[in-house]
Order: structure tokens, then C-alpha cells, then sequence
């Protein structure tokens, strides 16, 4: 996708929002597991991308 880096405003709208989500690298998210789902995790100071991984 190329977005490591890059602002998380540039993460694209999801067709089923169920299946993406996107959280700061310090942010509390579920434990729970969808091999599925994309999620994008971004820096809180600076907004950019610092990973992107299934589950």
C-alpha cells in the first residue's frame, strides 16, 4: 500500500467499515481477533502511519 509514513489521513475509506479500523500506537483497542479486519496504526503526536497489519 505504500502508507507507512505517510498521514493517517490518507487512510482510505472503508467499503465495510467493519473490517478496518484505526487506532494511535498508545490508543486502548479489543483483544479481540478477525483475520479479516486491516488495521492502521498511527503516531498520536505526529498522525503518520507507524504500522499496518491483519487481525
Amino acid at each position: 500500500m505504500g502508507l507507512i509514513g505517510r498521514s493517517r489521513r490518507e487512510i482510505p475509506v472503508p467499503v465495510l467499515p467493519e473490517l478496518q479500523r484505526v487506532a494511535c500506537t498508545t490508543c486502548p483497542i479489543t483483544r479481540d481477533f478477525n483475520p479479516r479486519r486491516l488495521n492502521f496504526f498511527f503516531d498520536a503526536e505526529t498522525g503518520l502511519i507507524q504500522e499496518i497489519r491483519c487481525g
